[in-house]
């Protein structure tokens, strides 16, 4: 044991040593590259990259999920479209501007009409203000 030992320590040794650990895993890798590799990437590449898989069951059971994560998405869009408009309508806000007003989730767009809000009122206000002014004139000068 001494002499390999000792052996280790001269540098053409180890380096022999080293290619043959080389070799070794090398052939191990390729060996769990052929028996794993594809089911351990296929997963993924069907995901990714469906239009390469070519197994037709596969390939409709990735479309078919797809459309199921699709029509989800829709769902939760129309479901936070119908709260927010209810929210607006609270709001007695204009429901055209809802869709343009919509934030990253509920709170901002909520805070994005309660602006809306304030700026529409004070808007209003204003409008009704010149009228009122209007009307106040016209009476006194009775050109109405």
């Amino acid at each position: 044991m001494d002499a390999f030992k000792g052996k280790l320590k001269e540098k053409d040794f180890k380096a022999f040593l080293e290619s043959e650990n080389d070799k070794y895993f090398n052939k191990a890798l390729s060996t769990w590259k052929e028996n794993n590799l594809e089911k351990e990437l296929e997963p993924f590449i069907s995901e990714k990259y469906s239009d390469l898989v070519t197994d037709p069951s596969k390939k409709e059971a990735a479309e078919a999920k797809k459309e199921i994560e699709k029509l989800k998405v829709e769902m939760v869009k129309k479901d936070f479209l119908a709260e927010i408009t209810k929210y607006a309508l609270e709001k007695k806000l204009p429901v055209k501007f809802v869709e343009k007003l919509l934030g990253e989730d509920l709170e901002s767009t909520k805070a994005n009409l309660d602006s809306f809000g304030d700026e529409w009122s004070k808007g209003l206000e204003s409008l009704v203000d010149e009228k009122n002014e209007k009307v106040q004139l016209c009476t006194r000068r009775n050109q109405c």
